[in-house]
């Protein structure tokens, strides 16, 4: 068997109703093609049963390729949320201690309210190598992702000059808003002109 107990798989997509190795493949298993599969017990080292299906299946029917490829994240992000004891601090710092070893923390700053659960986010990100500040970022850009500014509303822009420089103007519906927003020469903030300006200059 290639797989132990707590291992994350995929089936093949290509599976057709027939027998794979010691199990048959059924219609019925169909959606079990298209989700990640946890192995919760190995039977007479040929079949796995997996999480919340009474089907089981076989080597032959998984696609090794994409647990490869894919499954290391979601193992080891599984790994570390099944094999974690929490504890919390006097100073409200959230310890999350796993069982190889590791221990990841997070503290909670004087001017913020002290919450549990997301201590236990912050500590589970800080163990997949994600801060807070980055989480927060990714959070932004997909709140403004189609951000674009009202009439009057005012917005970063980059000035093409000789030596090009970030503004921040209104828009008022000047001929020059109506270019910026046509090329998307339009930020929400100073940031993103910046890391534009920053992106441009490279090419």
């Amino acid at each position: 068997m290639r797989y132990k107990v707590g291992d994350i798989v995929y089936l093949r997509t290509d599976l057709r109703p027939g027998k794979y190795g010691n199990d048959i493949y059924t219609a019925e298993m169909c959606y079990l093609k298209y989700k990640p599969l946890v192995i919760i017990k190995i039977i007479n080292n040929k079949r796995y049963k997996i999480e919340d299906s009474y089907f089981k299946i076989t080597d032959e029917m998984i696609d090794h390729e994409k647990v490869r490829t894919e499954g290391v994240t979601l193992n080891e992000s599984r790994r570390i949320l099944l094999s974690s004891n929490i504890t919390v601090s006097p100073d409200n710092e959230t310890e999350l201690h796993t069982n190889d070893g590791k221990t990841y923390k997070a503290t909670c700053s004087e001017e913020d309210a002290f919450d549990i659960e997301k201590g236990i986010m912050i500590a589970l990100l800080k163990g997949f190598g994600v801060s807070w500040t980055e989480l927060e970022e990714l959070f932004e850009q997909t709140k403004y992702k189609d951000w674009k500014p009202k009439s009057g509303e005012k917005y970063y822009r980059i000035n093409f000059a000789r030596v090009p420089r970030i503004e921040w103007v209104a828009n008022n519906g000047f001929c020059m808003n109506k270019l910026d927003l046509a090329f998307g020469n339009y930020f929400r903030r100073e940031k993103d002109a910046c890391d534009k300006l920053e992106e441009i200059s490279k090419l």
